[in-house]
């Protein structure tokens, strides 16, 4: 699929408004789409912008021309702890890190144990499930952040989670992590001490946990324990894609409607009257 450009994208919505007169939400991605269908009015125009730089972008050029009725939905990622401010007040944020943490901290991720999770083994396992996902996730955040903040543009997708994370305690080998993230990164000149000191830094810190992790390590490494610690499941039936998609059809509608995310779409509508964004 080609991508559009931001300009591509700002066209096709000032086009549209003149057969669609709901508002428009963008998003950054098919998952951001499939969360947001649940809950929005059955008027509102989704378009999905393919990443939070684009969403940023298309809201940009709208907001340059005054069209009305037009928000987008991001991604916290690291804005928070770093004090990032949008300049658009057409830009909402994430609660937590991302969705994808709103709904592992949310009981939608105990109704997904019940589902692919082993009841004795998740006593047998002896800890919060919740808490031990996030406990191995922040070192990983923490490597992301010391990536961004250095633009050492370290790579982390298709990092395998197995490789780092214990499969019975699901604690997390920091070295293990390092090596893996530097060889996706192709970046064996790095030093690990280094870049174990830089983690252990910014864990000193004490960020709020669900601004610092990620979606996708939590998600992973919740794969990583479906498989042994908390269940049997095989790889191929607790991949990434199906543990989001169950996440998300176990998200309750009321814990949404109880969502700062909710409660900031509902003072969009009121800071722009005749526009509907939730149902």
């Amino acid at each position: 699929m080609i991508r559009r450009r931001p300009v591509v994208i700002a066209n096709e919505i000032r086009m549209k408004r003149s057969q669609l007169q709901g508002s428009f939400l963008v998003v950054e991605g098919r998952d951001e789409r499939l969360f947001c269908e649940r809950f929005v009015d059955a008027s509102v125009n989704i378009v999905v912008a393919e990443g939070k730089e684009d969403v940023g972008e298309v809201i940009r050029i709208l907001d340059e021309d005054r069209f009305p009725g037009v928000v987008g939905l991001v991604d916290a990622d690291f804005d928070r702890i770093e004090g990032n401010e949008w300049p658009s007040a057409n830009i909402i944020l994430s609660d937590t890190h991302d969705l994808e943490t709103m709904l592992i901290l949310s009981s939608a991720l105990d109704r997904v144990l019940v589902e692919f999770g082993s009841r004795e083994k998740i006593e047998a396992f002896g800890r919060d499930v919740r808490e031990a996902l996030i406990t191995a996730a922040i070192p990983i955040g923490c490597l992301r952040l010391h990536s961004q903040q250095t633009e050492l543009n370290l790579r982390f997708q298709g990092l395998s989670y197995s490789t780092c994370v214990n499969q019975q305690s699901l604690e997390i080998n920091s070295a293990a992590l390092i090596d893996a993230v530097k060889n996706r990164s192709q970046r064996p000149e790095l030093s690990l001490d280094e870049l174990d000191a830089a983690i252990q830094t910014l864990k000193a810190l004490e960020y709020d946990p669900w601004q610092i992790c990620s979606g996708d390590d939590l998600v992973s490494i919740l794969a990583v324990g479906l498989r042994r610690a908390l269940g049997t499941n095989s790889a191929a039936s607790v991949n990434d894609e199906v543990l989001r998609r169950s996440l998300r059809l176990a998200y309750h509608d009321n814990e949404f409607s109880n969502s700062q995310l909710a409660a900031v779409f509902r003072e969009w509508e009121v800071r722009n009257p005749g526009y509907q964004i939730l149902r």
